[in-house]
């Protein structure tokens, strides 16, 4: 009997895998999503590219929103580049298909694949199982030879990818897929899951545009979704930027500092106007939609009033494309205020998701030959609760000239990148923060400006933890002992997903919490931030290992 169950199960799979071993989009048959399918919910925010030099094709806005009725607008990878997707919701594992992968393929026999997985915290990726039985004669490629590789249809139409495909794992949420990243399939080298090589329309003749064209990634499944302060609305013409002052400010703090909360979503981005004799300088927030990088260099003058702070770094405009929003911030290490902070303009605590992040023009431009060997720039995210005491830390490299555990340099990064907030938990506040070796007895010598853009959170819902039948209070969550050697218990965890994360925002840990206690002794002594959560809340509490 455990025989006939085990063939019919292999039968089943076989024939699910089949059943994408289709036709292209419009024809019978096909399980093409077309882009303006009823059952898509929402389309990526956000894309963070890692491409070749060479290649140019396409800005990463050109990969967010909805797919283009035209196969002109999309952003190349390159041989062997990656693009990684956030959303305003997460994706969840349910029926049938949960996302879709569009690609701009002129027809469906000029097919250029990538890979695809997912990953809930941002750090562990798991791959969709994949099939070619596709010849190198490019004459014979046609889209029935693929299965779960993203780009085997022609523009309108994306390849869909189901969440039960993968084999569990604790370190991935099924009902939490919050990225999706694509690889580049190299044609004739990189292989499927069983072993066999990809063969793939691989002319390269203009490499600047080479490799997988990322269209769109649209969301089928989809969770409650996350708030996104994305800046849009607040100012009213294209091409200019705003900072607090004298005259526009909300509050008066004091004589010499007056205070300005830039509000989007239900959050406030602080700025302040400090002002002295004969001087007036902004810190933290400004506001921008400059996107003319015909400014290229700083005018000399003092704080924020370097003219091309006011833009993104060289290629870039607000995430979501020309004439966007998106703040700018100056941090300056020698004024008292408190700037470049966030909080909610209702005084209530919120969970960061994420925020993109870019250099200013200023930072970009700013001279190599003052760089070290192994400089770097980054900027520093910190979270604080209710009493005002640091939850943890999230960090992101707009310059390093340090290699990686890959032999790679990053160098000067041109785009805006992804910082995941997660890690920070439930916050009354998030402060943002400079640092960098590039630096003298006088601070920073590299100028201290960057700029962020689709500061992304949900909202704390303060009974989340009675109506989902647990007794027990957020406040009254607890970790004991603490400091701990091997084992901790955390009262009020059960059966909820714990996850602990190292100062550098590492998840070290995943795993559902069967009986409030979890086992440590595999982790070394030093601190770490265990996050609680369920479908509705999350408590990040500081553990101490011994």
């Amino acid at each position: 009997m455990k025989k006939s169950i085990f063939m019919f199960a292999c039968t089943l799979f076989a024939a699910n895998l089949m059943a994408q071993y289709d036709g292209d989009g419009g024809t019978e048959g096909s399980k093409a999503i077309s882009k303006d399918d009823a059952s898509i919910v929402a389309w990526a925010i956000g894309v963070e590219f890692d491409r070749t030099s060479e290649v140019t094709y396409g800005k990463p806005y050109d990969a967010i929103g909805m797919a283009d009725t035209t196969n002109l607008v999309c952003v190349s990878l390159g041989n062997g580049g990656t693009a990684v997707a956030t959303f305003d919701r997460p994706i969840v594992n349910k029926d049938g298909f949960d996302f879709a992968v569009f690609e701009n393929a002129f027809d469906s026999t000029f097919m250029e694949l990538a890979f695809v997985e997912v990953s809930s915290d941002g750090v562990n990726y798991f791959r969709f199982p994949s099939k070619s039985s596709a010849s190198e004669d490019k004459t014979t490629q046609t889209t029935s030879h693929y299965y779960n590789l993203a780009g085997k249809y022609s523009y309108k139409y994306g390849v869909g990818f189901d969440l039960s495909e993968l084999e569990d794992n604790a370190l991935l949420d099924k009902n939490n897929v919050r990225f999706v990243r694509l690889v580049d399939v190299q044609g004739g080298v990189d292989k499927d899951s069983q072993g066999n090589i990809i063969y793939e329309y691989d002319e390269h003749s203009f490499l600047h545009a080479s490799g997988f064209d990322l269209s769109g990634i649209a969301i089928i499944n989809g969770g409650e979704p996350y708030t996104v302060a994305d800046m849009e609305g607040l100012l009213t013409q294209n091409n200019t930027y705003e900072l607090a002052s004298s005259t526009n400010f909300d509050e008066s703090l004091s004589e010499t500092v007056k205070e300005k909360n830039y509000t989007s979503g239900n959050l406030y981005f602080k700025g302040v106007a400090v002002i002295g004799e004969g001087y007036e300088m902004a810190i933290g927030w400004g506001l921008s939609n400059v996107s003319d990088t015909s400014a290229m260099q700083p005018t000399g003058e003092s704080g924020m009033g370097w003219s091309n702070n006011y833009y993104v770094s060289s290629s870039m405009t607000g995430v979501s494309g020309q004439n966007t929003g998106y703040l700018h911030g100056y941090y300056s290490e020698y004024n008292s205020e408190e700037h470049l902070s966030v909080f909610s303009k209702d005084n209530n605590t919120f969970k960061p998701i994420g925020v993109y992040v870019s250099q200013s023009l200023a930072s970009f431009l700013y001279p190599s030959t003052d760089a070290t060997e192994n400089g770097w720039f980054k900027v520093i995210a910190t979270g604080y609760d209710a009493e005002g005491n640091a939850t943890n830390t999230a960090e992101v490299y707009l310059i390093n000239f340090a290699k990686d555990e890959n032999g790679k340099e990053l160098g000067n990064y041109s785009e805006w990148r992804y910082m995941n907030l997660e890690p920070l938990g439930e916050v009354a506040k998030v402060k943002f923060s400079l640092a960098s070796n590039y630096a003298g007895s006088w601070g920073l010598n590299i100028p201290a400006y960057f700029c962020i853009d689709e500061f992304t959170y949900t909202k704390v819902n303060k009974n989340s933890l009675a109506s989902e039948g647990n007794a027990e209070n957020a406040a009254n969550i607890s970790l004991y002992p603490n400091p701990a050697s091997d084992v901790v218990t955390i009262d009020g965890c059960k059966d909820r997903t714990v996850r602990i994360f190292d100062t550098f925002g590492r998840v070290v840990y995943t795993n559902n919490c069967a009986e409030n206690t979890v086992e440590i002794r595999s982790l070394t002594s030093g601190i770490y931030f265990v996050s609680v959560q369920s479908a509705k809340d999350t408590i990040t509490k500081k553990l101490i290992i011994k």
